[in-house]
């Protein structure tokens, strides 16, 4: 919430954008990085905080945020028919090898 926070600021203080570049070089837990790297590319930085990353990181920066209107599930999907609501892992679409559970011990 903090790195959010920082995005509205530089919003309004475009010199508050050097400090979300410095967490992204401090590099703290990943979902903070990658917020801090998403939010650098919104305002403009992404080149700057590409060379802040090291190249095992360079996918962060191809994260998007995708609009709300791209996110949605077809109501009359056609393929869920032939399975209807089966409980996963069972039915005869679950071909993984079974083994008979709990072998009694005998006194």
């Amino acid at each position: 919430m903090a790195v959010h926070a920082l995005h509205r600021i530089a919003g309004r203080l475009p010199e508050v954008s050097e400090q979300l570049l410095k967490i992204v070089s401090e590099r703290p837990a990943r979902p903070i990085l990658i917020e801090a790297v998403k939010i650098a590319g919104e305002l403009g930085l992404k080149e700057k905080a590409r060379d802040l990353l090291p190249k095992e990181d360079y996918w962060i920066i191809d994260i998007r945020r995708a609009r709300t209107e791209e996110l949605f599930a077809e109501p009359e999907r056609e393929d869920a028919k032939e399975r209807g609501f089966t409980p996963p892992k069972r039915g005869p679409q679950y071909t993984a090898p079974q083994v008979a559970c709990c072998t009694r011990k005998e006194k």
